[in-house]
């Protein structure tokens, strides 16, 4: 994107923002993991500074060094991750992979898109999960769902994810300036269809 992602506005709210409110919607405690520690957090709105930004651990590892860093600090068994370029995940879905995670009590529980791709960022992780992830890490092995083998991973096929009522759209990330446009296009349309 050629600038931090996270600070992107959609409906006049950074995407970090609106992850966070989100997450509020799920979690008792929220935090961002994976900040850049040489992104300064003192331009963002004051209840967004009173959040806890954990830098990555390790540099340089991907989403996966941002994982384990989360997991390592965290004092909680189940923690759901969200990646805060996915500007259509909805609460419900945040609270139908929780119950999902909490049901089969799997170290990993991740949805799977209709396109067949696994949604690591968009998953929820047990801190039993961390020696895998550590030792993931140490073979240099970053793609996340790489570890998945290391343990008790389930998978939400997208048969049951539709047909629980989620859209497709529910996956889409912003990687260029072209998504970026097409997101904020969606997210204008959504209001007016709303109205």
């Amino acid at each position: 994107m050629g600038r931090p992602k996270a600070l992107l506005a959609l409906d006049g709210v950074t995407m970090v923002q609106r992850q966070l409110r989100l997450l509020r919607n799920v979690a008792g405690k929220v935090l961002v993991a994976g900040w850049p520690e040489d992104l300064s957090t003192a331009h963002l709105p004051d209840p967004l500074r009173k959040v806890p930004f954990w830098p990555d651990e390790r540099v340089g590892q991907g989403p996966l060094g941002g994982i384990y860093s989360a997991l390592k600090r965290s004092r909680t068994e189940y923690n759901i991750f969200v990646s805060c370029d996915m500007p259509f995940i909805r609460a419900e879905f945040l609270e139908y992979i929780c119950r999902a995670a909490l049901h089969t009590r799997a170290d990993v529980t991740v949805p799977k898109s209709r396109n067949r791709r696994l949604n690591p960022v968009c998953a929820v992780y047990r801190r039993r999960a961390l020696r895998a992830i550590r030792a993931s890490l140490e073979a240099r092995e970053y793609k996340i769902s790489q570890f998945f083998s290391r343990v008790c991973c389930q998978i939400i096929p997208w048969r049951e994810i539709a047909r629980d009522g989620f859209p497709p759209t529910i996956f889409a990330n912003i990687n260029t300036p072209e998504d970026y446009e097409l997101a904020k296009k969606h997210l204008s349309q959504e209001r007016v269809d709303g109205q």
